[in-house]
């Protein structure tokens, strides 16, 4: 027959509610001011600002609220329920054993070991107290030492989660045909599949070129900005090897082998995505003004500069400022003396190249919400695959006769921007930067010095300022 533990016997000196009574007032401050301490702790989360708040704040309440409840319930349930439950198992012990079975054995062993491990604890707080000054001495050394590691701590947003997901962006050379685009992601796609094993990869999903509304592109983060780039998805099995491995090794073999295209990693978890604001990367440095060629040498600048910053990956500009086109200058006079108008030329090339939406919409309103909408019947366009053939195109308009494009035009070769950017009204380049191998915070401060260092110093006239999401400079010329 089994003895006894000595807490048990301790309380039965005394009547079961007498016993949970003193328990519970024992322990009534000790359980406040460790409620009290873990929620003190999350209070400045919500100094928090932007989305950070938005994620972060929710979760504080939520812990909150679960340790008031907590605390709450161990004042007035839990003493409640004991006082229900126990009095059986005092009566097993007053008459001499803790119950049979295979829990009453377990319930034995675990009081054993729970009365071994606070007699130790007892010992080894009664030596503390024994030599305090030694112990209050240690306990000083330990603490102060400890803040030798602070340099050394990482800062982030939020701890990386490895949902088995990857997701990055591939941007074929500016001007690339829609069909072009699409063998390079085949061939980025059979690269992948040589560096992440069958076995460990579940999906690859292809996003390419620019969807019919661009009111869908206000929504997303993807960055997709022409018919030359798009996004690939890579969704792995539960059973695999870290995502991160497999991003590095993306990282360094898909430039190698695609020196024309650009390639950077976005985030593929909505967490990562709410923190970095909808922007494709944690680190967005932002040159605003109104001189664009001055600007988007300070890109470039800062795009050379920041990429040698140990720890960042993927440094690019979000802007495409090298999208080939065909200019086609009118000859004005020579057309009005033919009876047409610059209206007409334009009118009808845009014809032959894309088709009457762009030029000759459909407009109806809905009888029952009174909304305006667009619509269109599409000419198909005429597929022009040469600049000869391009000047054949006819200008048409009804009760004129007939010019060829080549008799009042004429064309050549330039650049212009596949998407421009505006930041307050005025426009902007953007440097985005990934973070690989280092904590946000080191690279993040890193980055800082050197927009410190390429940030000219404000002359009259000009003004420089930091922003929240990176760094502007703002030539108020």
């Amino acid at each position: 027959m089994s003895k006894p533990c000595s807490s048990f016997a301790r309380i039965l000196r005394k009547p079961l509610l007498r016993a949970i009574l003193d328990g519970a007032a024992e322990i009534a401050v000790p359980a406040l001011v460790s409620t009290l301490a873990i929620c003190i702790v999350f209070l400045p989360v919500f100094v928090l600002t932007g989305p950070a708040a938005y994620l972060f704040a929710p979760l504080a309440l939520a812990v909150i609220f679960a340790m008031l409840a907590s605390y709450f319930l161990s004042r007035t349930l839990v003493p409640t329920m004991i006082l229900y439950l126990l009095p059986k198992e005092a009566q097993l012990y007053q008459g001499g054993h803790s119950g049979g079975g295979p829990i009453g054995w377990l319930h034995e062993r675990f009081n054993r070991a729970f009365e071994w491990l606070r007699g130790r604890y007892q010992g080894l707080l009664a030596v503390a107290l024994g030599h305090r000054f030694v112990t209050a001495a240690l306990m000083l050394g330990f603490a102060s030492g400890s803040f030798a590691l602070f340099p050394r701590v990482g800062q982030d947003f939020f701890p990386a989660v490895d949902a088995g997901q990857i997701r990055f962006h591939v941007r074929a050379p500016a001007g690339t045909r829609i069909e072009e685009t699409e063998k390079i992601f085949g061939k980025v796609e059979a690269a992948i599949r040589e560096v992440i094993p069958d076995d460990e990869r579940a999906l690859i999903l292809d996003n390419l070129g620019l969807t019919q509304s661009f009111t869908i592109m206000a929504y997303v983060d993807n960055g997709t900005v022409s018919d030359s780039d798009g996004e690939i998805l890579v969704s792995l099995n539960p059973n695999h090897h870290p995502t991160a491995d497999y991003v590095a090794r993306l990282r360094d073999e898909l430039p190698r082998r695609f020196p024309g295209c650009t390639f950077y990693f976005e985030p593929a978890d909505i967490t990562t995505q709410i923190l970095n604001a909808g922007l494709p990367a944690p680190i967005n440095v932002q040159v605003v003004g109104v001189d664009r060629a001055g600007n988007l040498e300070v890109a470039r600048k800062l795009r050379r500069e920041i990429a040698k910053v140990p720890g960042a990956a993927d440094v690019h500009i979000h802007q495409v400022t090298d999208g080939p086109d065909l200019r086609i200058d009118a000859d004005r006079v020579m057309a009005s003396e033919l009876g047409l108008t610059q209206q007409d030329v334009t009118g009808s090339v845009l014809v032959s190249l894309s088709s009457t939406t762009q030029v000759a919409p459909n407009f109806w309103v809905n009888p029952t919400n009174r909304v305006n909408y667009r619509v269109a019947v599409q000419t198909p366009p005429v597929r022009i695959d040469s600049i000869d053939a391009l000047l054949s195109t006819p200008i048409v308009k009804p009760g004129q006769k007939p010019q060829l494009l080549a008799n009042l035009a004429t064309l050549r070769r330039s650049t212009s921007p596949l998407n421009i950017s505006h930041y307050n009204v005025q426009p902007v380049y953007e440097v985005n930067a990934n973070v690989q191998g280092r904590d946000l915070g080191a690279v993040a401060t890193d980055v800082q010095k050197v927009v410190d260092a390429v940030t000219p110093r404000p002359a009259p006239g000009e003004h420089n300022h930091d922003s929240r999401t990176g760094v502007e400079h703002d030539r108020l010329l």
